[in-house]
């Protein structure tokens, strides 16, 4: 009953209906940002209880031993400058030695495409 316009449209709603879905998971989900959110999150999760218990300590060092601080600022200063030094140090032997196993092989310098040029000079303009 009705006519065909009415029935096309009828149909055209209800399988609208039909598919539409209520998406879980974003399509994202594997393309590389959804991971690397996960990964930010549980890097800064760990990362605050570290930092609320190096400030409870700045506090405390200040209520009551306010004149080590310094000291304890410099000390600590100088530890990580040490750490970073120790792994400067570490990548430039790594990278001279991956440099000495590269060209361990090559005695020398010379090379055979370059022997193979002929080079000419212009002895007409050098004798006028």
């Amino acid at each position: 009953m009705g006519c065909n316009t009415c029935k096309q449209s009828n149909a055209g709603t209800i399988n609208n209906v039909e598919e539409q879905t209520v998406k879980l998971l974003p399509d994202n989900l594997y393309d590389g940002t959804f991971l690397f959110k996960v990964v930010a999150f549980i890097a800064i999760a760990i990362a605050l209880p570290f930092l609320v218990l190096l400030l409870f300590g700045q506090v405390f060092l200040s209520f009551f031993f306010p004149k080590s601080l310094p000291k304890v600022g410099k000390r600590l200063k100088q530890f990580f400058m040490g750490i970073f030094m120790k792994y400067a140090q570490f990548k430039i032997k790594r990278s001279y030695k991956q440099r000495e196993k590269q060209f361990k092989k090559t005695v020398d310098y010379v090379n055979e495409t370059i022997e193979e040029v002929e080079i000419y000079d212009n002895e007409s303009k050098n004798d006028e």
